[in-house]
């Protein structure tokens, strides 16, 4: 997931090569959806309070409403994003070949610092 790896990307003509881990993409899409999509969460919002002929019945101002509005469009976008795209089964089996290939003393290791780790967490 962090491992970085060079991409080439073509636009017509143009022909460019950039290096990225999956994490800076994912959080690229995730500052494009939240700059350019999000505020249409908004008019998402009004739209279907219109098409349910729903009146207004709170005391907060419509600025704090609409930012809560967006909120939602982003939550709403992340809850499928996150489980489908960035943990993903391709993501655990990637962490199982990594520990399957390692050599037995290592995994004894592994698994001494992994259990001192949860035994710390848990007191």
């Amino acid at each position: 997931m962090f491992i970085e790896t060079e991409f080439k990307m073509n636009f017509g003509c143009y022909e460019f090569n950039f290096t990225a881990s999956p994490v800076q993409i994912y959080m690229f899409v995730l500052t494009m959806f939240v700059a350019f999509i999000s505020p249409f969460g908004g008019f998402l919002i009004a739209g279907l309070k219109r098409a349910l002929r729903s009146k207004q019945r709170h005391r907060l101002h419509g600025g704090v409403i609409d930012r809560l509005d967006c909120i939602l469009v982003v939550g709403f976008f992340m809850l499928m994003f996150v489980p489908r795209i960035v943990y993903n089964e391709k993501s655990y089996a990637q962490v199982a070949s990594m520990i399957e290939s390692l050599n037995p003393k290592a995994r004894k290791m592994l698994l001494a610092k992994l259990q001192a780790h949860f035994n710390k967490s848990i007191l």
